[in-house]
């Protein structure tokens, strides 16, 4: 069970240490120990707390799928792909205090050339081709190791699906995503969420929600309940 009351303490003091100004990672660890937390406990808050400010303004993004009709679609591929692996495979996926789903991987860097992401991204293309969006443009990432397979892979599914899109492979996804100045992005990502002026489309959750009818462990119940 993730919600035990030491999590829910640990909750409340993260967040009020992250309104200090305290660094993400010691706090993590700091509460972490205070409280006992497992691996998986640590990451939801590292990954899914922050400030009340914060969660306003990225909450203020969030847009739903009637809001996309005929809109460019910028999509951070990786962090789509890993989020849907990662509730394929039964691990926790959740709803952020911010309001967006992220998957409690662990604090370092999750993509590598075994992950396969053949399922991900056919329900993901196969979602996209539902809804009225002008074009998709994918953004990989060019150091990581099997981008050319993945980019391959995305052409083949846009043709079986008949989807209007294209893929772009740069070095610096965060940077070409956040300051596009049209269009609404597709990422959970804070630091792209924080900087860019468009609306945000959590394509992973809809996605998610379409194929399967999903349901999250929600972190904005913990909140909902005092």
């Amino acid at each position: 069970m993730l919600f035990t009351s030491g999590f829910e303490s640990a909750f409340y003091d993260y967040q009020y240490l992250l309104e200090k100004k305290y660094t993400e990672k010691n706090i993590v660890k700091l509460v972490g120990d205070r409280y006992k937390l497992n691996t998986v406990q640590r990451s939801l808050l590292y990954r899914g707390v922050s400030t009340k400010e914060m969660a306003k303004k990225r909450k203020e993004k969030n847009v739903t799928e009637k809001d996309l009709s005929g809109e460019i679609l910028y999509i951070d591929t990786y962090n789509l792909l890993l989020t849907i692996n990662s509730y394929l495979k039964g691990k926790p996926v959740f709803i952020s205090y911010d309001s967006y789903v992220r998957d409690a991987g662990v604090l370092k860097a999750r993509v590598s050339s075994n992950v396969s992401f053949n399922r991900p991204l056919r329900l993901a293309i196969a979602y996209l081709s539902t809804i009225e969006i002008k074009q998709a443009i994918f953004y990989i990432d060019l150091p990581v190791n099997n981008s050319s397979e993945l980019k391959n892979l995305i052409l083949n599914n846009i043709l079986q699906y008949k989807l209007i899109a294209k893929v772009v492979v740069t070095k610096d996804v965060d940077k070409n995503i956040a300051t596009q100045k049209t269009g609404v992005i597709s990422t959970s990502d804070t630091e792209i969420i924080d900087e860019t002026e468009l609306k945000i489309f959590d394509l992973a959750k809809n996605a998610l929600k379409y194929h399967f009818n999903a349901h999250f462990i929600n972190l904005q119940n913990i909140v909902n309940k005092t």
